[in-house]
């Protein structure tokens, strides 16, 4: 009589006290959550498993472009590789457009090049 059980993944597990006490704990604490947020749809990390029941270790973002993001990479590193065959000048107006920022015209050396 004194056994207690939790039931995880569709099976019940038997625990100790403190186990059970814990999971009541966070049971009572999800309902009173939903409770406090019905319209808003609270999200539980426990859905984001995958077909085998393993945790995803990640929350893709859809508002990154991820192959926009790769060819930007590919193509700053294309560029590092090319600038030692540029002059100074066109060096520090290409470091200053792609790396700090600036845009052409509030580029710091954009009239001596001309």
């Amino acid at each position: 009589m004194d056994k207690l059980f939790i039931p995880v993944q569709g099976c019940l597990l038997e625990v100790v006290r403190e186990q059970y006490t814990d999971f009541c704990r966070d049971k009572e604490r999800w309902r009173y959550l939903q409770k406090l947020d019905p319209k808003n749809s609270l999200l539980s990390l426990d859905g984001f498993v995958d077909d085998a029941g393993n945790a995803l270790d990640f929350i893709a973002d859809e508002a990154v472009d991820i192959a926009e993001t790769v060819v930007n990479v590919v193509m700053v590193d294309r560029l590092k590789d090319t600038l030692p065959l540029l002059s100074d000048s066109e060096q520090a107006l290409i470091k200053a457009n792609f790396f700090d920022g600036f845009s052409e015209r509030k580029c710091p050396r954009r009239r001596q090049i001309r």
